[in-house]
């Protein structure tokens, strides 16, 4: 199984994104691995043309959540574009739909409760709200073009990570026994 990694660029002023630093340690695991901008237009530009260009039967997407404490997966991306913040070059959406044509939410085909079950030690948990920034687009385009076959996990900051006794090192072997899973090799 072909199995494409994606996670984000710093945005919002910070030195870092979680989701990119997992992406870096992130090794042995036989997936293609891509660093997205944190940019309306150009992540979906940068997304639709791997999907085309290369054969990949799955997309495991990874973006960072300023609000969250713990890792959450979620089950559905909503066809609207709104966020509170600027995009990294410049761009505000106010309720914008991703695609005109499409429905109002999409669903991963993903069982997300026996992930959630068989890796209960690190504490994941579904949500059913991926936000209106770009990790919802590239989450409701990847569920679209994959016909349900992605998955996106949000990524709380890493020093909220730290004060429960967690860091980078527990969220790279988190997302890797997802693929595992995902792979079923586990």
């Amino acid at each position: 199984m072909r199995i494409l990694l994606t996670a984000f660029e710093a945005f919002n002023n910070d030195r870092i994104n979680p989701s990119e630093e997992i992406l870096k340690n992130i090794e042995d695991c036989d997936v293609e691995k891509i660093l997205l901008p944190v940019s309306y237009a150009h992540a979906k530009e940068i997304l639709l043309k791997k999907i085309k260009k290369d054969k990949i039967d799955f997309i495991l997407s990874l973006g960072y959540a300023a609000s969250r404490n713990e890792i959450s997966i979620e089950k559905r991306a909503c066809n609207e574009m709104k966020a509170s913040i600027a995009d990294n070059d410049g761009v505000f959406k106010n309720g914008e739909k991703i695609d005109n044509q499409g429905t109002d939410y999409l669903y991963t085909k993903i069982d997300i409760n026996r992930i959630i079950n068989e890796l209960n030690n690190y504490h994941l948990y579904e949500s059913d709200d991926a936000g209106r920034f770009i990790c919802n687009e590239v989450y409701y385009l990847s569920l679209q073009e994959m016909d349900g076959n992605a998955l996106f996990i949000h990524i709380p900051p890493l020093d909220t990570m730290k004060d429960n006794g967690k860091n980078i090192f527990f969220l790279v072997s988190a997302i890797k026994e997802i693929i595992k899973l995902l792979k079923g090799e586990k």
